[in-house]
């Protein structure tokens, strides 16, 4: 198997999002998939200007890192995002991120037919997780992508996590399980697709 797998740190540091994330990427990685991480926090994202359709058909004038990431975005067969809450949504970064998006939409619909798959980590149970979760499957759906979750025997929507200290999360044996079922699960989705 040679298919892509991306994942989106979309919090601003490295902590229990990118390690669920992690877990994830090695459980596909050791099904055959070659995967890669990228952390938002280690780019310049500036958030959408609203450019009329014409300028953003054109490429977005924006210049910071956003251009390098949406390369790997149009490569990738799948995409993971992985966010942090922050006042019960998504990150900052990451909603300025998903904002930029709107180019890859005008110029085609890059992302049509990818498989998404979504975890979210707050530090308080209802911290804004399902909201977060549903942000991302939002994003997957405006581009047209194939949504899912970890599977059997829980499939809820993707991976919900509560931990407050970095590191925490890594110390939760029902998450980290189901961050490694969630790459298991998009490796079978990505063979029945055939890539």
């Amino acid at each position: 198997m040679s298919a892509y797998i991306l994942g989106i740190n979309g919090s601003p540091r490295k902590g229990n999002t990118y390690a669920m994330l992690k877990a994830v990427l090695s459980e596909a990685s050791a099904r055959g998939a070659v995967t890669e991480l990228v952390n938002l926090g280690d780019y310049e994202i500036r958030y959408c200007m609203g450019h009329p359709k014409e300028v953003c058909e054109k490429g977005c004038p924006l210049d910071d890192g956003f251009g390098e990431i949406a390369g790997k975005l149009i490569d990738a067969d799948c995409i993971i995002i992985g966010s942090s809450t922050f006042m019960g949504d998504v990150s900052g970064i990451l909603k300025s991120f998903i904002d930029r998006t709107v180019h890859l939409r005008r110029i085609g619909f890059k992302l049509r037919d990818k498989v998404g798959a979504g975890l979210v980590v707050g530090a308080h149970t209802g911290g804004g997780q399902d909201l977060a979760l549903r942000t991302i499957h939002t994003f997957f759906l405006k581009h047209n992508m194939l949504v899912v979750s970890e599977g059997e025997p829980s499939s809820q929507s993707g991976v919900i996590a509560v931990a407050r200290e970095v590191g925490e999360v890594e110390k939760d044996d029902t998450v980290m399980k189901e961050c490694r079922r969630l790459g298991e699960r998009v490796i079978e989705v990505l063979r029945m697709l055939g890539r």
